[in-house]
């Protein structure tokens, strides 16, 4: 799909939107094909033959390759002072992420912190009339730090990159590095809210 910039510093290639399936979580690429135990034996099924793990699921797989990744484009240092939470961005990177106030209506997901951030996406989409995309927290990604908010945008109509707040983990303290996937844009032949 289009995407047009909305940062200065998206002249740099390297920041532009990844298809989903160039960029597959290293723990996934690694896990054994077959299920193992704890212990590392494998698993028999009825047949007597291996039975095969989640790494041999097609369902799982498609959620880690459909659609697109958005990506950070610069280290965040998450920090902590007078028993609440702060961001730290590099010179220039200062609108990508930023501390939000508390929304005591939205529901905060457990285990994640009442404080919370935005990501202000450095890319806008545009879709062709009739398609909308589904932007959501990266599919089955359990293992970053954060929870990205979901939400269906009408590209077709809609061009602006808009704040998508985000949860930090409650035990979450350090580094998120550049280049670590923070939103997944799906297309969807819908239209919607017309």
């Amino acid at each position: 799909f289009p995407v047009t910039i909305a940062r200065s510093y998206n002249n740099i290639e390297e920041h532009a939107p990844l298809l989903a399936k160039s960029n597959i979580p290293e723990w996934f690429s690694k896990a054994n094909k077959y299920w193992k135990t704890l212990e590392g034996e494998y698993i028999k099924g009825y047949d007597g033959e291996r039975s095969l793990s989640f790494k041999s699921c097609p369902a799982l797989l498609d959620t880690f390759t459909v659609g697109y990744l958005l990506k950070t484009p610069c280290d965040l240092a998450f920090y902590e002072k007078d028993n609440d939470i702060y961001v730290e961005t590099p010179k220039g990177y200062e609108e990508f992420c930023a501390r939000r106030e508390a929304m005591p209506e939205f529901v905060v997901p457990h285990g994640y912190r009442e404080t919370h951030f935005h990501w202000w996406p450095n890319w806008s989409i545009e879709t062709p009339p009739g398609y909308s995309v589904m932007v959501l927290n990266p599919i089955n990604r359990f293992d970053l730090p954060f929870l990205t908010t979901n939400g269906i945008i009408d590209s077709d109509m809609y061009t602006i990159s808009g704040l998508i707040p985000f949860f930090l983990k409650k035990d979450f303290v350090g580094l998120i590095p550049k280049g670590t996937p923070y939103a997944q844009v799906i297309p969807l032949g819908i239209v919607t809210g017309k």
